[in-house]
């Protein structure tokens, strides 16, 4: 009788363990020195073994940490039940996360993998790598991801590569990217992200008051991509303020503040509005350089609304202040101020 209720007890305590050495997140958790977690990776390799059974909010102990994490697909995440990663402070500058790259395969310090509904708030993050430098990573179908008051600091380049991509995501089919008020420094790329192809697009980005400063090739990157809004930036980079190729219908590009020192403030190409159009409207754009460049260029681009824009070229006199061309149609131009003060073309 004896041996009978051991076997028993022992069965019990089997199927018990599970739920006790993997119970799933649910709830806040501290990050950091004497918290729950001592660093990101601890939290990181729990959220990919456990999953969560509710909201989950990592707050963030002031202090700096140096390394990099990978989260993938998570079990339980869903409109209600999110993870948050902020900084417990509530201040960007109180939390900064650092790693130098070595090479193409640790080029990040938060890549994200299949991942859904996760946010990241109030972080700073700097990345040194000299050939490597991306801080986030997005694989394949990243969804409802929210970058919101972070700080983001690349390594200062002139290479056009995506190697220095500050936020960098090809080959996505996800949707729903939230990327607001944010400062981008420095870096190839402040946002590069691309779709599969344009039959299979990434979708729903809200790109808005970022401030995006640096040497950099392009500010904000999109292609292959259906619906998105680019709102109340204010950049000064290099060469292309906004690169915009085959992004498809309901578009908005509105009241962005763009100073470039080369070629291309706004470009668009191969884009189609839907019903409710691409507009790009109340823009400033200006462009200090002396050689040939443009301050609103379109090519190839249908249903597009270009409306009460300010675009001034101060020095150029093989430059182009508005630049249309291609075999796009139904493109309304209305009250807009095209100036070349160079001695070029408005």
């Amino acid at each position: 009788m004896r041996h009978f209720y051991s076997y028993r007890l022992l069965t019990l305590l089997i199927l018990l363990a599970p739920g006790i050495i993997f119970s799933q997140l649910s709830g806040t958790y501290t990050i950091g020195a004497g918290g729950d977690y001592t660093t990101f990776s601890d939290a990181a390799d729990d959220l990919n073994t456990d999953g969560v059974t509710g909201t989950v909010t990592f707050d963030v102990i002031s202090g700096s940490y140096n390394e990099q994490f990978a989260i993938g697909g998570i079990s339980g995440v869903s409109a209600s039940n999110t993870v948050t990663f902020q900084a417990q402070s509530g201040d960007a500058a109180d939390v900064t996360i650092s790693y130098t790259a070595s090479g193409s395969s640790d080029n990040y310090i938060v890549q994200l993998d299949n991942t859904d509904h996760i946010m990241f708030k109030n972080l700073s993050f700097n990345t040194t790598g000299s050939s490597y430098a991306r801080v986030f990573d997005l694989r394949n179908n990243v969804d409802h991801l929210t970058i919101d008051q972070c700080e983001l600091s690349g390594s200062p380049t002139t290479s056009s590569s995506t190697n220095y991509a500050l936020i960098y995501g090809d080959d996505l089919n996800g949707t729903d990217f939230l990327i607001t008020d944010n400062t981008f420094i420095d870096g190839s790329s402040a946002v590069y992200l691309r779709g599969v192809s344009s039959a299979s697009r990434a979708s729903n980005s809200v790109i808005e008051n970022n401030d995006i400063s640096g040497d950099l090739y392009y500010g904000i990157y999109l292609s292959y991509f259906n619906n998105h809004e680019i709102t109340q930036n204010l950049l000064e980079v290099r060469n292309y303020g906004f690169y915009l190729q085959d992004t498809d219908g309901r578009v908005r590009v509105e009241n962005n503040r763009l100073q470039t020192r080369l070629s291309y403030g706004i470009y668009i190409v191969s884009s189609e509005g839907n019903a409710d159009r691409l507009r790009i409207a109340n823009n400033f754009l200006s462009n200090t350089y002396t050689g040939t460049n443009y301050g609103l260029y379109t090519n190839n681009n249908s249903n597009l609304d270009i409306y009460h824009n300010s675009v001034h070229l101060t020095r150029s006199s093989s430059g182009y202040a508005l630049y249309q061309t291609g075999s796009g149609n139904d493109i309304n131009i209305v009250n807009n101020i095209f100036a070349n003060f160079g001695g070029g073309y408005a």
